[in-house]
């Protein structure tokens, strides 16, 4: 293959890696953010605690595949995020060792303050890593102002009104998928917050995509470029994606679970393939002018490189799906 079919392979594989974490890290994050409407001293809290335990160590391994994946494949996108995005980066990675080591720590001490202490602290990281996440990747799709490889203002430019949509519609995600879980890992008899607060958050979150779409045509016209210009059919991703959070608000009507689940899983997988498709051809484009982005042929590493990667990803990718594939079903509904 090609040195840029092979570039081009690599974007579209990250976008794939990004959607699998996502789709993960939503429900793990949910039911972290839920868990602030608990009493620790309840008994039923420990279970919540146990649903997400067994499973969130693995989701991580999508996270150090994406951000890996990018500094093996692409180093100068790799280095100008991380020069941009610095203090946004830092907080990111605060967030998951608090998350993760609240949540294997909450019942390592019976002391009921220490409780309380940490499970406020998985509860917040787990709201600070799914905003960021959010708004990280719009920022990707939109763009940053960039101009020959720098940066030409603060980093608070992120927090534009597409990634607060971004970032809100990944939050109110994360709720409604983190609610889902619990009623099906623990039965739908099991206290949950109000049926009545889940269906604000997953009627809320047909505004955010609705929104976010809106913003991405019409203040940032991510549209205007990328395979979305060459390629009308494409419109159908952001369509279907609007349906599918339609279609999980009236599962949660019904309350099918299970289909509220699955429809968040396939809408945002779409949300972030329909990003990745708008700024093709640009891994990181500018918004300062269209020729500063940088293009993805121009960032990827070197044949050989790409070549070498791919080897070692055909290798092992397999043996992280079947692994995870194995502890969903090893280890479900036994809480």
């Amino acid at each position: 293959m090609s040195h840029e079919l092979l570039a081009s392979i690599w974007y579209f594989i990250l976008a794939l890696v990004w959607a699998i974490y996502v789709s993960q890290e939503l429900f793990v994050t949910g039911v972290g953010m839920l868990s602030l409407k608990y009493r620790v001293e309840e008994d039923y809290f420990q279970k919540i605690n146990e649903s997400v335990a067994t499973f969130w160590d693995g989701i991580q391994v999508w996270l150090i595949v994406a951000v890996g994946g990018l500094f093996a494949t692409f180093p100068t996108a790799y280095g100008l995020t991380l020069q941009a995005l610095y203090i946004p980066f830092y907080l990111l990675l605060m967030a998951v060792i608090f998350r993760g080591t609240s949540i294997e720590l909450l019942y390592k001490s019976d002391d009921r303050l220490w409780q309380k202490a940490v499970s406020k602290v998985w509860g917040v990281s787990s709201l600070a890593m799914i905003l960021i996440v959010g708004i990280y990747l719009i920022n990707l799709f939109t763009g940053l102002p960039i101009k020959d490889n720098l940066m030409t203002e603060s980093f608070t430019v992120i927090f534009s009104r597409s990634a607060q949509f971004g970032g809100a519609l990944f939050v109110l995600s994360a709720l409604t998928m983190g609610y889902c879980w619990i009623k099906m890992t623990l039965g739908k008899d099991f206290k949950t917050p109000s049926k009545a607060s889940s269906l604000w958050i997953s009627g809320a979150s047909i505004f955010a995509v609705a929104l976010l779409f809106l913003a991405l045509t019409n203040k940032n016209n991510v549209f205007e470029t990328g395979y979305f210009a060459k390629i009308p059919a494409l419109w159908t991703m952001p369509i279907l994606a609007m349906l599918l959070y339609v279609a999980q608000f009236l599962f949660m009507l019904k309350e099918r679970y299970v289909g509220a689940f699955v429809s968040i899983i396939l809408g945002i997988t779409l949300v972030i393939f329909t990003g990745f498709s708008a700024a093709f051809p640009y891994i990181l484009p500018s918004t300062v002018a269209q020729s500063e982005g940088l293009l993805i042929i121009k960032a990827a590493s070197s044949q050989h490189t790409l070549e070498i990667i791919t080897g070692v990803t055909l290798v092992f990718l397999p043996v992280v799906i079947v692994y995870q594939g194995w502890k969903y079903r090893k280890f479900w509904r036994k809480f």
